[in-house]
């Protein structure tokens, strides 16, 4: 997908990635979130675990202190556990490894669950819509490459690809009612996903093509979903009915999941509205011709609807009764700066690399 418009001229895929460049999310997560109870709880009760892990010990001052704090939970759970794989020092010298890394996973997960998703009991649907306005677009680009699919026949679009961060495939799993009580008590949806976790959405029909290679109406479609919480090599995919579909087995009809997709989704022009993105997304200033989206106008080589934030991606694959599956791949790293000292180029390979 490219832009074309007279003020901003470069080339760049459509993405995915919805709290990328969402001034509103990032304001309110930013401000309102951090200030609530909730987290300010959360931050006294680990103030002094994170300053300790960076004030002793083989990771002492690899941060700034003022850094050193729950509301980087995440970036700093990336930090130690890279540290502890490739670096030696940390690895035979972090004391009480396990269970200090159990904590930051923890506590990443629940800071991360907090920016992507409001409380179920809260009433403001436009502070919902906010919160998890990266899954909804990720939800808008699936539904949107499914209908392609099922338009054309399954003559194209088989194979889809999304790639991007663990922000989307976190909100996903709120806005499809997957966060339940009992899949956050135990289970691969109660921890936070590794790198090369993966969803996929694979559409099936119990009727097979004739031999006229017929593909089946989307009456006799259905949807099953899957979720793989890392890309280890004995990882395995476990199913769940989404939006709580699960009084018919772990597959829900077509017709009824493309509603609720786009229902929950947020198209491109909705996602301009919510995120108010005041000139840091170029694409919201687009005025279209009447055929066009507002957000990113279609080229010649993608049928596929745009969306915003990372890198597009998700896998369709047609086989004999019309099966079509749609993933996305959540990968990420983030590095933070040694205090006063430049970074150091990293290795793939690092401590214990041969053996990894």
């Amino acid at each position: 997908c490219r832009h074309q418009t007279p003020t901003y001229k470069a080339d760049r895929r459509c993405r995915i990635q919805g709290d990328v460049s969402c001034t509103a999310w990032l304001s309110e997560t930013g401000s309102n979130l951090t200030q609530s109870q909730a987290i300010q709880g959360s931050i006294d009760r680990n103030r002094l675990f994170y300053q300790n892990l960076f004030s002793s010990g083989p990771l002492e001052g690899v941060i700034d202190p003022s850094v050193a704090t729950y509301l980087n939970a995440y970036e700093i759970y990336e930090l130690v556990s890279y540290q502890y794989e490739h670096n030696e020092t940390v690895y035979k010298g972090l004391e009480d490894a396990n269970n200090t890394l159990n904590i930051l996973r923890a506590n990443a997960f629940d800071l991360e669950r907090a920016k992507t998703s409001v409380n179920t009991t809260s009433t403001d649907i436009a502070l919902k819509t906010l919160y998890s306005i990266a899954g909804r677009t990720l939800a808008y680009n699936v539904a949107n490459a499914f209908n392609g699919t099922v338009a054309a026949n399954g003559a194209s679009s088989k194979m889809t690809l999304m790639f991007g961060t663990l922000r989307p495939l976190l909100s996903f799993l709120s806005v499809g009612g997957l966060l339940t009580r009992e899949n956050v008590a135990s289970g691969p949806l109660s921890t936070l996903p590794d790198h090369g976790a993966a969803i996929v959405f694979e559409l099936v029909s119990q009727r097979y093509a004739s031999n006229s290679g017929g593909f089946p109406s989307a009456d006799d479609l259905s949807v099953r979903f899957y979720y793989r919480s890392a890309a280890a090599l004995n990882g395995t995919f476990t199913d769940y009915p989404l939006f709580g579909s699960g009084n018919d087995g772990p597959s829900i009809p077509f017709m009824s999941f493309v509603r609720q997709m786009h229902e929950k989704g947020t198209s491109p022009t909705g996602w301009c509205s919510i995120c108010r993105p005041e000139g840091t997304a170029p694409w919201c200033g687009y005025i279209p011709n009447d055929s066009e989206d507002p957000k990113c106008p279609p080229s010649s080589s993608s049928g596929m609807s745009p969306a915003v934030g990372g890198v597009i991606g998700a896998v369709i694959v047609l086989g004999i009764i019309g099966l079509v599956s749609l993933a996305l791949f959540a990968l990420g790293g983030f590095r933070l700066r040694r205090s006063g000292k430049p970074e150091r180029n990293a290795t793939l390979g690092g401590f214990k690399g041969a053996e990894r």
